[in-house]
């Protein structure tokens, strides 16, 4: 599953967040959305634990769709 890109919203807690942490483990990129910048920060610290290249990217949701161009 190189090269894909998974975009997880509620991603900071619960099932969102599981979600995000084994389709890390599955290799995805993944990006997470909450409305909560503390969580995400908990739950990145988390995925990076399991891997380093983990890059934070926050941004209003507007943006991300702009961004991934979808």
């Amino acid at each position: 599953m190189a090269y894909q890109t998974a975009i997880i919203t509620g991603g900071s807690r619960g099932i969102g967040k599981e979600t995000a942490v084994q389709l890390f483990k599955m290799g995805l990129n993944v990006v997470i959305y909450s409305r909560d910048q503390l969580e995400i920060e908990t739950t990145v610290a988390e995925i990076k634990e399991i891997g380093n290249q983990t890059e934070v990217l926050i941004m209003r949701i507007k943006y991300l769709v702009e961004y991934f161009n979808v």
